[in-house]
């Protein structure tokens, strides 16, 4: 998740991601998100939108990611395939 800036003189740096949490997941969740961005029409649209309103490249990443776990979540809370129309039912 994207780690912003917000003390001392210099407040206009590039957003950077957290370090907190488990790395690996970060990492597995990051690379997903890259495939994601290509192929699934729900992050691509999502990023899309990040990016329109001007959004760092990081906190649209972040943002992805959590997007993801979310839909990942879903999915095994309810036992119910993906589904990409989900949203729209």
């Amino acid at each position: 998740f994207p780690k912003q800036y917000s003390s001392g003189k210099s407040v206009h740096r590039k957003p950077r991601m957290a370090k907190c949490g488990g790395g690996r997941v970060r990492a597995a969740l990051y690379m997903a998100v890259l495939t994601a961005k290509r192929f699934c029409p729900q992050i691509t649209a999502f990023s899309n939108r990040l990016k329109s309103t001007g959004k760092h490249n990081a906190q649209i990443h972040g943002a992805a990611m959590r997007k993801l776990l979310l839909l990942i979540r879903a999915v095994v809370v309810n036992d119910t395939p993906y589904s990409p129309n989900y949203e729209l039912q």
